[in-house]
């Protein structure tokens, strides 16, 4: 994991590559006030539970011929 900030993107989590996440712990991204560990992490368990329901979607349209 990867934290940064005062970048010009507006994402709060994102995939940087196959195994890593880059966090962005701009405060324009976070209600102008500094994130807490525990919001970090909720964000991050959000975007990890959405990449794998995609991933299963994904996985799903392959398997029925769609």
């Amino acid at each position: 994991m990867n934290f940064c900030g005062h970048i010009y993107e507006r994402y709060k989590v994102k995939r940087l590559n196959e195994k890593s996440l880059v966090v962005n712990l701009c405060v324009e991204v976070w209600n102008y006030y500094p994130a807490s560990f525990e919001e970090i992490s909720a964000s991050v368990s959000a975007f990890l539970k959405e990449e794998k329901k995609a991933c299963a979607q994904g996985d799903a349209k392959g398997t029925n011929g769609t």
